[in-house]
């Protein structure tokens, strides 16, 4: 320890270090892919999924939606996989996503911080980018979770044992 006498006169920097926890948080799930978002709606795909369960079709492998594909992978003890597959330059640039009325305000006022954190998929090429999003976000008392991929990384959220320590806020 230095007595403050010894010490000169320095501005303390604080940094925030960003350590997963464990959370009962909703995850909204983005990918962050050369410099563009996209959000990738689970709400959607089980909305689609559920008229499934009580009709006589099968339930599908793939579905189709605007900006990409989902590959579902059905296990045993109620647990799946739903694999995203982003059309080729689907998502929006920032200021389209972040404008007032784009769709980033419409998630923070459909899903609120308190029950809600963003979690990031994020290629080499967006760091910067990510980390701008993520200071925006955290002001908004958001909490934020990421993990860097790489183009040929699968986007798969899958519920049941280990899924809670995939996607985790920081």
């Amino acid at each position: 320890q230095v007595s403050s006498d010894e010490q000169p006169d320095k501005q303390i920097e604080k940094l925030k270090i960003p350590w997963s926890h464990v959370s009962q948080k909703n995850s909204l799930l983005v990918l962050l892919h050369e410099d563009r978002l996209l959000y990738l709606d689970r709400a959607s795909v089980y909305k689609r999924l559920k008229k499934y369960l009580s009709g006589k079709e099968p339930l599908p492998t793939e579905l189709s939606f605007d900006q990409y594909t989902i590959k579902l992978t059905v296990g045993g003890r109620h647990t799946h996989c739903i694999e995203f597959l982003p059309s080729p330059a689907a998502g929006e640039w920032w200021h389209n996503f972040y404008r007032h009325g784009g769709l980033m305000q419409i998630l923070m006022k459909k899903y609120p911080p308190e029950q809600n954190y963003f979690f990031f998929w994020v290629d080499p090429d967006s760091f910067e980018m990510f980390r701008e999003i993520r200071k925006s976000l955290w002001a908004l008392n958001f909490e934020v979770g990421w993990k860097p991929i790489r183009i040929e990384t699968p986007l798969r959220y899958c519920s049941g044992v280990g899924q809670a320590r995939e996607f985790l806020p920081q």
